[in-house]
Parts: structure tokens; sequence; C-alpha cells
């Protein structure tokens, strides 16, 4: 259908620019001609789609509406742009009048994409306003440049204005509501802001509609451009005149607290960070021997001259990483008193951060847990008794305690890594980690940490590197104890020597995968016998239509008979090497209608390494084994001369009937074997340079049972065929496969 009506064909082109006409129909973008009248000149195969959509063709007027538009670009002469739709797909038209070459040009693009967009962009905004209603806080967004202010969130319900009223408030109005005596610095922070960019964060108070005044939390971000100026102001703003007043209340509580958790014989402390200073309240006597008033301005270099010298530098090590990371600080240690006496405590700490990310402030609670040592003291003798039963099983136990990276073992250690149960290489998580082999350790190490956050019970396999250098699977398992809060501290488990049972599993495997082979083995021989019996029953017939039918099915049976040969002798039993499986097929083909005086050429180009699995394989042997025959017998007359090409590559990206959708790509040339990836489009060309097919061939409704087979299997394998007669006979067909990676 792309070509010019002769009857109404415009001004011969120039030789200069015949290359054009030959770009344009080949065009993804659909390219129309039409005369003054409306009726189509020209349509590129783009077009032909919008031609079908409007069930007309080259040389039919085109719709009212289109002759509209047309209507108006030709008596104002401007050209003119118009979205037209067909079927799922919205494109934008350029009507462009050209009145010396007596038509109209209407030239398409898909803006589907972009209309999504626009959609998706609408839809977000408004689900961004009713969700910032819902916050209670007010969202601020001033254009600096524009001088324009956004408002945004649950306007009505804090200021009492209606949001049509209060949308049109300035940064001027905005400052005249804010307290007088808040006023300024409220202004000073916002100055600063714009000068020098960055963050604010202020406390103020805010005038209503009726003028009663709320507190609240403004917190503005000042952006800028490119070239270091103020573009942008965004911001935010909540009521928190309940939490002032709660802190006020807090305050007052504060004192009867201090009173309070003296008697709780705790330490209560409170670290700020920039200032180095210690704050002390409940049994600071009683754990440290010093009365409040000798500790009131001291720093954390005071604590840690009375902290054990054994146990110092884990201490330290430990609150260094707190300091980095704002984790929660939990640990066991010896502390000296004044007296010069030591005592075990437990010392628990909340490491707080400011808006820039630095620790600025330690919370803290310290405890006397000598008692409970010394009852600890008197379990781990009696663990002794269990250690020595656990080592009679030939499996290790372990403790693993969580905030001070401490890994003890116990059991048949030596017996399962080769290292004793106090070896250092096995004394925290790192350590160990290191031991488990490449392959398993980042799969080992990010199930560990997702164990720990969920605090659920702790399983898995993996390979670890004995002391000798040899590997070994082990099955570790555990269960993790929380605290009060819900918070693992602690890992107990076991952990045994499986690689006999790998061994088993690995040996049960290639069991199954030897009585897979002697599967595909049977079936390819009773394939062999079927066709041995079609050969057989041929012979009874002098027909030879009827002998050519049951030469057509045994070369069915063949195809599929040579596909379980493949999987039979290939190593894999899963998926077949379908280069090496179409180069037999053709051969075998070729042999059959016995071409071997060298008229009649074979040009298999196969790309390497494309593996399909039976339920692809088998279709797609049976659609060669159908065109090749056909091109054997029809495409070239007695003695003919010519040439039977098959193509088979994968373009990287899978398409069907209705949509375009990436998918996974080729990797080094050809899609690797045993690894799984996403989906990928292949093309299989079966063509020939013979007579051609007759004119009218429909192959949606064919009249051949070999083409009606052809069709059938394409669409079983969800693919697409399509048929060119140019010069000879083309069959493309696309099919999408599941890759392996």
């Amino acid at each position: 259908m792309n070509r010019i009506k002769a009857t109404e064909q415009p001004k011969e082109r120039e030789p200069g620019i015949k290359w054009m006409e030959k770009f344009l129909s080949t065009s993804p973008n659909p390219v129309l001609l039409a005369g003054e009248t409306g009726k189509v000149l020209y349509a590129n195969r783009a077009g032909d789609n919008f031609l079908r959509e409007w069930k007309i063709q080259v040389g039919d007027e085109l719709p009212s509406f289109v002759r509209n538009i047309m209507g108006r670009v030709i008596s104002q002469k401007i050209p003119e742009e118009f979205e037209i739709r067909a079927g799922s797909r919205i494109y934008l038209f350029s009507f462009h009048p050209l009145p010396d070459e007596g038509y109209v040009s209407l030239c398409g693009f898909d803006i589907t994409a972009q209309k999504n967009k626009e959609k998706t962009l609408k839809n977000n905004e408004e689900k961004y306003r009713n969700v910032t209603e819902q916050t209670g806080q007010l969202i601020l967004d001033y254009a600096v440049s524009k001088g324009t202010t956004d408002w945004a969130g649950a306007i009505e319900e804090l200021t009492g204005y209606s949001e049509e009223i209060f949308r049109n408030f300035g940064m001027e109005n905005f400052i005249e509501h804010v307290h007088p005596e808040d006023r300024k610095k409220v202004l000073e922070a916002y100055f600063n802001c714009m000068n020098y960019g960055g963050k604010y964060h202020e406390e103020y108070r805010f005038r209503r509609k009726d003028w009663g005044y709320f507190y609240v939390e403004g917190t503005w971000i000042c952006l800028k451009d490119e070239a270091g100026s103020i573009y942008r102001v965004l911001g935010v703003l909540k009521d928190i005149t309940e939490r002032k007043l709660a802190r006020d209340m807090f305050e007052k509580k504060e004192q009867k607290f201090r009173l309070v958790v003296e008697q709780t014989g705790q330490l209560f402390y409170e670290y700020n960070v920039k200032n180095n200073e210690i704050k002390w309240a409940g049994a600071v006597e009683k754990i440290t021997g010093y009365r409040p008033e000798e500790v009131r301005k001291v720093g954390i270099a005071f604590w840690f001259e009375h902290v054990h010298p054994e146990d110092l530098e884990k201490v330290r090590k430990r609150r260094d990483e707190c300091m980095r990371t704002g984790e929660q600080f939990r640990m066991d240690y010896r502390l000296r008193k004044k007296d010069e006496g030591y005592l075990y405590v437990e010392d628990q700490s909340l490491y707080q951060k400011n808006e820039e990310g630095s620790v600025y402030r330690v919370l803290g609670v310290v405890k006397d847990v000598t008692e409970r040592r010394l009852i600890l003291e008197k379990l781990e003798k009696s663990d002794e008794r269990i250690r020595i039963i656990v080592e009679q099983t030939s499996q290790g136990i372990y403790d693993y305690d969580v905030f001070a990276d401490r890994l003890r073992w116990e059991g048949a250690m030596e017996l399962i890594t080769g290292y004793s149960c106090k070896d250092p290489c096995l004394s925290s998580k790192k350590l160990w980690i290191s031991r488990i082999h490449p392959e398993d350790r980042k799969k080992a190490a990010d199930y560990f940490e997702e164990a720990l956050k969920k605090g659920e019970k702790y399983q898995q396999e993996y390979r670890v590197e004995r002391k000798d250098g040899t590997y070994i699977h082990v099955e570790v398992s555990g269960a993790f104890l929380k605290d009060e809060k819900g918070q693992a501290y602690r890992l107990l488990g076991i952990i045994k020597n499986v690689t006999e049972k790998k061994l088993l599993e690995e040996g049960m495997r290639k069991a199954e995968e030897i009585r897979k082979k002697e599967i595909h083995h049977r079936i390819k021989n009773n394939l062999q016998v079927i066709s041995s019996l079609l050969d057989l029953q041929a012979g009874f017939f002098e027909n030879e239509i009827v002998r050519e039918a049951f030469r057509e099915s045994q070369n069915r049976v063949i195809s599929m008979a040579l596909i379980h040969e493949e999987l039979y002798r290939g190593t894999d039993v899963e998926t077949l090497d379908f280069a090496a499986y179409l180069r037999k097929l053709a051969s075998d083909l070729f042999e059959s209608y016995t071409v071997g005086d060298g008229k009649i050429r074979l040009n298999v180009e196969v790309e390497e390494r494309i593996y399909l699995c039976m339920d692809t394989a088998i279709p797609l042997g049976i659609i060669v084994n159908e065109l090749v025959s056909n091109s054997l017998k029809h495409a070239f007359p007695e003695g003919g001369e010519g040439e039977i090409r098959i193509q088979l590559y994968g373009q990287g990206k899978a398409r069907s009937k209705d949509s375009d959708v990436k998918w996974g790509s080729l990797e080094g040339g050809g899609m690797k074997k045993d690894k799984c990836c996403e989906k990928l489009w292949c093309t299989l060309d079966v063509s020939d340079n013979g007579s051609g097919f007759p004119e009218g061939l429909d192959l949606e409704k064919p009249d051949t049972l070999g083409l009606q087979l052809v069709k059938t299997l394409v669409e079983q394998i969800e693919g697409n065929i399509e048929l060119r007669t140019n010069g000879g006979t083309k069959f493309s067909i696309g099919f999408g496969i599941h890759s392996h990676m």
C-alpha cells in the first residue's frame, strides 16, 4: 500500500532526493500524503496501520475529522498538530500544507509513553495533595525567581483560612502572621538561608485567622542552582502546641524523676559530645564511690580511667564504632570504684544523631551486675559437662555476642574445621565469615544480617575452609535471644559437617540425570521405529500423493527423534543446542529428498549458544521441517538451481503482537547455558530464491496441511510469522525463549 496512486501522483521528485522516499517507506513513524480533496496519495509502511484502522486504502478519502483539519491547514496555510489514536497507541500528527506540490503531508510521532507519563504525573499530584492534607502539616514551595508561593496540606485545619485565600499568601503575608516576639529570629533564619543556602529549623508562634496563636516547628531548605543562586525554598510547618506544653510539663517532672531514680540502684548519665561533659543521676555514689559533686564536670576520659585495663580496649573500640554508626551500645565490663575495688557493670546507652548525621548526645544507664556474673561463672562450669557431651555427637556449639562481636565455640570444632575452639581465627563473626567459600560468602553474610534484624531462627548451609585448606559443607543453625526491647543481642546454635549428605545428594542428582537420558534414548528409539513403520507402510502404496503424505509424516517424526537424540548425547538433559540440531535436521531433509547434485544449495546461518527446552524445540523443529520440505518440493522446478537458507539469531529484545517489551539480552554473542535470565527474543528465517508462493496466499487461513501445521505451532510457542515473496519466498518467525544465565 505504500505507493503513490498513478492518477493523482504529485510532481516528479528530483533524483537527488529519491533516497528520502526509500527512507520514509521504512520509517517507524507514519507518513501520509493527501491531495487537497482529502484523497490518500501515499502511505509508508507505518502509515498503513492508520489506513487499516480507518478501513481505507490509497486512493480513498480520509475520515471527515482528518479532512476538516486539512481544510483549516490549507485555508490558513499554517501547519497544525493534532493527536490521533490508533488502537492503544496515541500519535501526534503534524499537518503541513504544500500548495505548490498540490498536497498536504501528515507526519506522525508515537507519544503514547509521554501521554501515559502526563496521566501518571497528574494522578501523582492529586495523590500528593491528598496525602499532605492527611499529615496535619503545611507544605511550602517558594519559587524565588517568580516570587510565587505554593501551599499544600492541612491549610484550613491549622490556619483557619480557606485554601483559596491561603494559597494567595506570599512570603510577606506569612511573616506578618508570625508572633511579633518571634518575628526577628524567623527573619534572621530566613535571610541566612537565602544568603548561604542549606537548612534552617526554628520553633515559633503563628497567628490563625481568629487571631489565636499556636506553636509551629518550621523546617526550610534553600536549593541552589548551578550558578550558586537560591532558586527554590521548600518548607514544612508542623503544629507542636501539644508537644510544647508537654515539654514544659516534662521539665517540671524531671526534678521529680531525679529523686526517684536515685532509689533504683542504677546510674543514669547524659554525655554531651560537643562539650565533653557527663551529667549524672541516680545511684552515683553507690556504683562509683564518688559523691555527685565530685563528678559533676568530668568528661569521657575520667570514665575510661576507671575501666579495667583488660576491658578498656574492647570498650573503647565499641564506643568508637557506636559514635560512627549511631548504634546502641551494650556491654558488660569491670569498673573501678573510688576505693580501688572492682565491680561488674552492665552499660547500655543510646547514641543520638543530629540532622547532619553526627552523634551529639549519649543517654545511658549503668547497673551493678556483679552478682549475676558470679552466677554465670557457676553456669560456665556446668557448661563444661555439656561441651563434653556435644563433642561425642561430632557437632560444635557456638555462642555469639552480637554487641561485642565475640564468638565462642565448644564441641567437636577441631574435628569439623581442624581448629581448636580457642583458636583466634574463629573468635569473631568477621573472622568466621572470612573462612567461608568466596562463592558462598556474600549470601551467607546477607542471610545472617537479615535474620539478625528479624530476630528469627537461623539456619543455612555453606562451604567453609578447614585448617588444611580443603572445603567442607556445614549446616549452621541457631536461635537469637532478645532483650526487653525485642532486640537480638545473642545467638546460640550448633554447627555440623554435612559433606557426606551433600555428596549423596549430588549422586542422586547424577542418577536422575542418567535416568532422564535413558528416557530420551528410549523415546528416540520408539520414534525411529514409528518412522520405519511409516516407511514400510508407504511401500504398499503406488499412489505418489499417498506416498508423499507418508514421507512428510515420517520427516515430522524424524525431526522429533533428532531432538531426543541430541538431548541423550548432550551434557544437559533439559535444554537443546538448537544450532547443532538445525544443521543435522536440514542435512537429513536434503538426504530424504535426494538432493545431492549440487544444484540446490543449503546455507545454514545459526547463532551459536542458543539453547531451547523441549516445549520450544519440538514445535520449531517441525516448523523447519515443513518449510524446508515445502521449498525442496515446490520452489525449484525439475532441474532448477537455487539456494535454501536457514537463519537463527537472537535480537536481545522480546516482542509480542501487542506490545514492545524489553527483556534480557545476549551475553558474549549468544545465550549462555545453565544460567537464568529474562526472556530473549529470537528470529528464525527460512527462505529460498525459487519461484515463490502464488499471490493471494492468506497465512491466517492456509489451505494446506503443512502451512496449517506451521501456523498452529507458531501460535503454540506464542510467536509470530511473516511471509515475504519478493524474489523468492521468506518465512520469518519470531519467538521468545527463557535464557539460562
